[in-house]
């Protein structure tokens, strides 16, 4: 995740700057940042925590929020790959999760579905919920083969594949259905 650089100054009695003293850094919460011995802080999960900087029993803290960065790619969860008859939905819902930079989920990113050739996805536009997912149900267009689901957020996007399978024979009809006929030799 990204950093951030800290400082910590010793004041005596009088606001003055102690120099050279040495100070302890401590992090409330280390699954969401973590700090180095000079102060350095580093987000590893998002949420909120505590950075305290102690000497000889005085401290100070600072409270340090990590969040999720602008969305940098989208990951198909599941419902890829799948495979019905022409115009009929897919079997399961396709479902992604959008991700920043660092890999954190993007809480509320909207997310926009748009189906090839006459397909159509059940929801134009998502909202990611706080893990990062989403997903929409997916018709496929009438004509038979490949198609494709673009979903896109921000600058990010992934063509998701399914396959339409043609629908076989129904019924068989003549023309005219019924009629007089005379054969003439």
């Amino acid at each position: 995740g990204e950093t951030v650089a800290l400082s910590a100054r010793v004041l005596d009695a009088e606001g003055f700057t102690i120099p050279g003293v040495d100070v302890t850094w401590a992090s409330s919460d280390p699954e969401v940042a973590t700090v180095s011995t000079g102060g350095m802080v580093q987000g590893v999960g998002l949420g909120s925590t505590i950075i305290q900087v102690s000497h000889e029993g005085l401290s100070a803290g600072s409270t340090v929020h990590v969040v999720a960065g602008a969305v940098d790619q989208i990951v198909l969860v599941s419902g890829g790959d799948q495979a019905a008859a022409v115009g009929t939905t897919l079997p399961s819902p396709v479902q992604v999760r959008v991700l920043d930079a660092a890999g954190f989920p993007v809480e509320g990113a909207e997310v926009e579905w748009a189906a090839s050739g006459s397909g159509s996805a059940l929801h134009s536009s998502t909202v990611a919920d706080p893990s990062g997912l989403t997903s929409t149900q997916w018709t496929l267009g009438a004509t038979a083969g490949p198609q494709s689901l673009t979903v896109s957020s921000g600058s990010a996007s992934l063509e998701v594949t399914a396959t339409a399978v043609p629908v076989g024979p129904g019924s068989v009809a003549i023309s005219p259905s019924d009629g007089d006929f005379t054969w003439l030799g």
